[in-house]
C-alpha cells in the first residue's frame, strides 16, 4: 500500500509519541524507510500528541504547499483522533489497530485494512 501511495505521488509521514531513533528502527525492520518522506517523533521543546504542536510548528511549515484539506491523519487511537481534531485535519480510523474512537470527535473515514487507504486518495 505504501509503495502504491508513493507511486501515486502521495506524501506519507509518520507522527509518533516515540523518539525518532525508535521510529527509524521500526521503519527499517518493516522495510519502509524509503517510503516515508519524514518522521516527527517526540522532542523536548514540543508537546506530544494529542497536542497539535508537531503539526503547528513543523508539519504545516515543512508541507506548506499542501492544503490542510488534502491532509489525512491515519491512526488507531483516541490520541491520534484528538491530534487530528486539534490540527484541524481529516481523520481516518484504522479499525484493525489497537484502540477505539471518541464519539464526540470527528472520524471522516474508517478502514479495516491498510490497503483500503488506496480508495481514499
Amino acid at each position: 500500500t505504501l509503495v502504491e501511495l508513493k507511486r501515486q505521488g502521495v506524501t506519507s509521514i509518520v507522527v509518533s509519541n516515540k523518539v525518532n531513533s525508535l521510529i527509524e528502527l521500526s521503519m527499517k525492520r518493516f522495510g519502509i524507510s524509503d517510503l516515508i518522506a519524514n518522521i516527527y517523533g517526540v522532542v523536548p521543546d514540543r508537546k506530544a500528541k494529542p497536542h497539535s504542536d508537531v503539526f503547528d510548528i513543523s508539519i504545516s511549515k515543512d508541507y506548506s504547499d499542501i492544503p490542510t484539506d488534502k491532509i489525512l491523519m491515519v491512526g488507531d487511537t483516541i490520541i491520534d483522533q484528538t491530534f487530528a481534531a486539534n490540527a484541524n485535519v481529516a481523520f481516518c480510523f484504522a479499525e484493525h489497530g489497537y484502540g477505539t474512537t471518541d464519539s464526540s470527535l470527528p472520524v471522516q473515514h474508517r478502514v479495516n485494512k491498510f490497503s483500503e487507504l488506496l480508495k481514499l486518495v
